[in-house]
């Protein structure tokens, strides 16, 4: 496809790898790897997996990275986390092995298990006492972020009780409120709300939650977050190129979603969301 091909072009541009051989077509790739490449749209929006598949098939596809072969206990632990094996993640953790040591796309150990959903390696994870459990990726963001976008309620609670802040953004400004409320995963919602998340927060373009959940149609998490009453004053005022949550939801065609906004002013704003959801 036109990605594979954008990728093999930045590869071959690409000075931290050091080719000793044309690349392999893209046939020789993962299933997974081809599989996610197929539904990416952008190499931003990649997620930790190809990310991290990727890098690890690149370095056997074209030759070794000098950075990466000096370090070969990281290595294990991002494998160890990638596919759960806690015994080999506790010996390498206790060992001299730097457990916010990041790939090559940015991506921690952490990350990568939260990404995967091994629960149980995370919080092995979060009892190191060197782990940077709010560390930021250029491109994933926090755990938090990672979690909250798979919709994993349990390692979302499991961060934030091992310190997580529930308002760090990424680079563009997304919250964990935003990527949560972005895939309609309402129970994570819920769950950021409760830990005092800012509804009001605004990405770097002027968007709020709500405006991501209007703009994705997801009807349950905007009657949730219509809910909080510090969402008043928000709801109306003009955000980026000048639209309201409502206004994005009428562009989008989620009437559902439209209809909810239009009425909410209707009712007490903190039952507004959970009585109009049930009437409608």
């Amino acid at each position: 496809t036109a990605l594979h091909s954008t990728f093999l072009g930045l590869l071959q541009n690409n000075t931290h790898f050091v080719p000793h051989r044309p690349p392999a077509h893209t046939t020789v790739w993962t299933p997974a790897i081809r599989f996610e490449l197929d539904c990416q749209g952008s190499i931003s929006s990649w997620t930790p997996a190809i990310r991290f598949e990727l890098d690890c098939h690149i370095s056997r596809m074209v030759g070794h990275n000098t950075a990466r072969q000096a370090d070969p206990d990281a290595r294990s632990l991002w494998h160890a986390c990638q596919h759960g094996f806690l015994d080999q993640l506790t010996l390498l953790l206790h060992g001299s092995v730097d457990v916010n040591k990041t790939t090559s796309t940015e991506d921690t150990a952490l990350l990568i298990a939260t990404h995967y959903g091994h629960i149980e390696a995370v919080r092995v994870l979060l009892q190191h006492p060197q782990l940077n459990v709010n560390y930021v990726s250029a491109t994933a963001g926090t755990a938090l972020h990672v979690a909250s976008h798979r919709g994993n309620a349990a390692i979302v609670s499991l961060l934030l009780d091992h310190g997580a802040r529930v308002d760090e953004v990424t680079q563009d400004g997304f919250s964990a409120l935003m990527t949560a409320s972005q895939q309609g995963h309402e129970g994570v919602v819920s769950q950021l709300l409760q830990r005092h998340a800012d509804v009001n927060c605004m990405n770097c373009s002027g968007f709020t939650a709500l405006h991501m959940a209007a703009h994705e149609g997801r009807t349950e998490v905007v009657a949730r977050l219509l809910q909080q009453p510090e969402i008043e004053s928000k709801i109306r005022n003009k955000q980026f190129g000048g639209m309201t949550p409502l206004q994005v939801a009428i562009a989008m065609q989620h009437e559902p979603v439209a209809e909810l906004l239009r009425s909410s002013s209707e009712l007490p704003r903190s039952s507004s969301g959970a009585k109009l959801l049930r009437s409608s």
